[in-house]
C-alpha cells in the first residue's frame, strides 16, 4: 500500500477566504476518490463560521463545455454498440487533456499515463460490474462511454460528464488509477479514513465493508466506481447543481435536505468538528482518541459517513454509493475501534437509519425513473 505525500497545511490556513490555496482544494492523493466536484473548490471546509459574502467560483466552468472531453460532439459514438468490458481501456489523449487540466486546477504534479490491466485484475473487475444490481449495470452500460485505466491520476479514480451542443450532460466518463488494484477493499478505506485520525498507542481504527470470503481489491474498485457513477447520475438526473455553473449553488432538494450553503450543514451547531473533517492532511486534524466523539456527532446527522461530511456533491455520492451497496447488495458498511476496553463498533449502516429515509427516497427515484 503507496502512502499519501501532502505538504503540511495549518488550521490558520484554513480559516480565510474564498481564495482558498490550491493544496487545500485537493480531494485526493493515492487513496482517494478524486472527483472533480465542488470538493475541488471548497473541500468542504467551514469558511469561518458562515458562508463568504462573495460566492466561490466553480472550478467545473473552467472545464466543462470548453475541454474537449466534455462536449459530446468530440467522443466517437460506437461505444454505445460496444460492451462494458470494451470500454475499460487505457487512458487516450482525450482523456490525458482532461485528467491535466483538473491536476493543473488542484496543483498536483502527476501526469497521467495510460495503464494496461493485468488479464487477472481485469477478469476481475469485469466480474465486479457483472455482479452489480441489473438497472445499476444497464446505466453503466447506456451512460458511461469509457472506464480509461490509468498511472499517475493524482487519485484512485475519477469522473467527468460530456454535454451537447446545448450544454445538457449526455453521457458520463470514469478513471481508475491501476494502482489501486494493489489494496483490498477494507484495507483501502480503513487507510483513507486513517488520515482524518493520528494514530495512538493501543487504539486500532477499521472500516469493514466487504466479508472476509470478498474482501478484494476488484470488490474496493466496484465501490470507488460506485461513488464516482454517482457524480455522473447526479447530473444525468439534474438531481443536484450542474457542474457547469459558474459559482457553486445550493438548488437541489436533495442538497438542502443537510445543507445550508454549499459549505454549512444544518448540523454544524452539534457537530461544529464537521467543518474539520478534511481526508489526507498531515498532520490529521484529530487524534485517535477523538474518534468515538466524531462518529457519536455524526450518528446525530443525515450524513451517511464522514465522507459525505466534505460538501453537497460528496454527501449525495456517498448516499448513492451505500445504497446500492448496503441498501441492495446487502453488504456492510461498519466503523470499528478497538482499544483497551475491547472492540466498540462506532457506525454500521447508516444508510439504512430513518434519518436518512428521504435520502435512499431519492436515490430510489432515480432508479424508478431511468436515472435520466
Amino acid at each position: 500500500m503507496k502512502q499519501c505525500t501532502k505538504k503540511n497545511v495549518s488550521e490558520d490556513d484554513l480559516l480565510c477566504s474564498c481564495n482558498l490555496d490550491p493544496e487545500i482544494r485537493k480531494s485526493s492523493m493515492r487513496f482517494s476518490f478524486k472527483v472533480w466536484s465542488m470538493a475541488l473548490a471548497v473541500s468542504g471546509i467551514l469558511l469561518t463560521q458562515a458562508w463568504c459574502t462573495a460566492k466561490a467560483p466553480n472550478p467545473g466552468a473552467q472545464v466543462f463545455g470548453k475541454i474537449p472531453a466534455t462536449l459530446a460532439k468530440n467522443w466517437d459514438t460506437s461505444w454505445r454498440e460496444t460492451s462494458l468490458s470494451e470500454r475499460i481501456r487505457p487512458i487516450d489523449p482525450i482523456g490525458i487533456a482532461y485528467v491535466a487540466k483538473w491536476n493543473e486546477l488542484d496543483g498536483f504534479d502527476e501526469k497521467p499515463q495510460p495503464a494496461e490491466l493485468t488479464p487477472e485484475r481485469r477478469a476481475a473487475l469485469i466480474k465486479e460490474l457483472e455482479n452489480l444490481p441489473p438497472y445499476v449495470k444497464k446505466f453503466l452500460e447506456g451512460n458511461i462511454a469509457a472506464i480509461f485505466t490509468t498511472r499517475e491520476l493524482g487519485g484512485s479514480a475519477m469522473a467527468g460528464v460530456a454535454y451537447n451542443d446545448s450544454m445538457q450532460p449526455e453521457f458520463g466518463f470514469l478513471f481508475l488509477d491501476t494502482e489501486m488494484f494493489e489494496t483490498p477493499a477494507n484495507e483501502w478505506i480503513t487507510a483513507k479514513e486513517q488520515t482524518l485520525f493520528a494514530p495512538e498507542a493501543g487504539k486500532t481504527f477499521s472500516i469493514q465493508i466487504e466479508e472476509p470470503g470478498s474482501n478484494t481489491s476488484a470488490a474496493g474498485m466496484r465501490f470507488i466506481l460506485l461513488h464516482e457513477l454517482g457524480h455522473v447520475a447526479s447530473q444525468l438526473s439534474h438531481t443536484m447543481p450542474p457542474f457547469t455553473e459558474e459559482h457553486l449553488s445550493l438548488n437541489s432538494h436533495f442538497a438542502k435536505l443537510s445543507w445550508t450553503t454549499p459549505v454549512v450543514t444544518r448540523f454544524d451547531a452539534e457537530f461544529p468538528e464537521r467543518g474539520r473533517v478534511k481526508f489526507y492532511r498531515r498532520p490529521p486534524p484529530f487524534p485517535m482518541s477523538a474518534a468515538k466523539d466524531i462518529y457519536a456527532k455524526l450518528a446525530k446527522t443525515d450524513l451517511p459517513t464522514l465522507y459525505a461530511c466534505v460538501d453537497p456533491h460528496e454527501d449525495f455520492a456517498e448516499t448513492f454509493a451505500l445504497y446500492i451497496h448496503t441498501v441492495l447488495m446487502k453488504k456492510p458498511y461498519t466503523v470499528r475501534l478497538i482499544d483497551s476496553s475491547g472492540e466498540q463498533v462506532l457506525a454500521r449502516d447508516r444508510i439504512l437509519l430513518q434519518a436518512l429515509q428521504k435520502k435512499r427516497e431519492t436515490i430510489q427515484g432515480l432508479l424508478n425513473n431511468g436515472w435520466n
